[in-house]
């Protein structure tokens, strides 16, 4: 990859001299790429770092788990998605992103987390900007980070939608400022990826669980969601969520906007805008995940789980179940 970092930076040198600025203005498909290098009178497959679908195995070793890489500033913005996950981080500079129809900026202490199979763009015109993208394969994620990561919180959600498929395309940013923990944690990271120590991929599993603790514990409510459908994406988002998760069993529409003094046609398009769904919906997941952690956890029947849940009755439970889950509640408790 090394190598192909080199001949990459060679390539795009040329395009930057042929076509300078607008090589920034937007974003660009890998055959747009390949018609550039056509206009310079060369004919150069793209390589990986320029494909349209980036695969784990390309960037991360098949017996590793995480790897990092610092992002190249001479690439210009190409549509691309990944089968892993990815965390943007800044360290200097500014970088255009583009994701959902907008165009945003990322600077200094920003990081942007990626879900597998998001489509999206970024780019620096600053040569001297620097960010360092750490990519976790998926099965990864899940068998080593996703449970350290409370129910209740931004991250679990955001997590948990990717990885069972339910929002397969979405980003988050958090703005870290300078925060000595989260960047230290961020150069050990990068010490240990580049270096080949004993217990190398312990050191970095647990580096990386505290990477996650460190970004939930300061800055939990320093989050938005850019490319969402509306503009109300922002810290009043994840409180929104946080009451909806411990008021569920008697929550409705009047009185969660009534308790953040919002119109219910306001906190609709809050919520709908953050998650890609409106009040009824979301309240049903989160009855649902409640259900599913008392069908694990207890020998409740199904009936005293649709009481403890907000649902009216078994039967309510059970056709929502079997919707969002393809399993009933007693096929789900015999199958774990």
């Amino acid at each position: 990859m090394q190598e192909e970092q080199r001949q990459l930076e060679a390539e795009m040198e040329v395009l930057r001299k042929h076509y300078g600025k607008r090589l920034f203005q937007a974003p660009l498909t890998a055959e747009e790429v390949r018609g550039l290098f056509t206009g310079t009178g060369r004919n150069v497959t793209p390589l990986t770092l320029l494909s349209g679908r980036l695969s784990e195995d390309a960037f991360i070793r098949r017996d590793e788990d995480v790897a990092l890489f610092s992002h190249l500033a001479i690439l210009p913005p190409v549509w691309h998605s990944h089968d892993f996950f990815e965390i943007s981080c800044v360290k200097s500079g500014v970088f255009q992103n583009f994701y959902g129809g907008q165009r945003f900026v990322t600077t200094q202490g920003n990081l942007l987390i990626v879900s597998p199979g998001t489509e999206h763009a970024v780019c620096t015109e600053q040569p001297d900007a620097q960010m360092t993208n750490i990519l976790v394969r998926r099965s990864t994620f899940r068998e080593h980070f996703f449970g350290i990561l409370p129910e209740d919180d931004i991250l679990h959600t955001f997590f948990a939608r990717a990885l069972d498929g339910r929002e397969p395309s979405q980003v988050l940013l958090f703005s870290a400022g300078q925060d000595p923990q989260l960047f230290r944690i961020l150069s050990y990271l990068e010490m240990e990826c580049s270096g080949h120590m004993r217990y190398r991929e312990a050191m970095i599993r647990s580096l990386l669980a505290g990477f996650f603790a460190f970004l939930l514990r300061n800055h939990e409510m320093d989050v938005s969601s850019p490319g969402a459908r509306t503009s109300y994406v922002s810290r009043d988002t994840v409180f929104l969520l946080e009451y909806m998760k411990h008021n569920f069993r008697n929550l409705s529409l009047s009185s969660l906007a009534g308790f953040f003094h919002y119109s219910e046609r306001q906190t609709e398009r809050i919520l709908l805008g953050a998650t890609g769904m409106g009040f009824v919906e979301n309240l049903r997941e989160i009855r649902i995940s409640e259900a599913e952690k008392l069908l694990l956890n207890t020998d409740l029947s199904v009936a005293e789980i649709a009481e403890q849940t907000g649902f009216c009755d078994a039967s309510h439970l059970r056709k929502a179940f079997r919707r969002q889950t393809g399993m009933t509640p007693s096929a789900f408790r015999s199958s774990r």
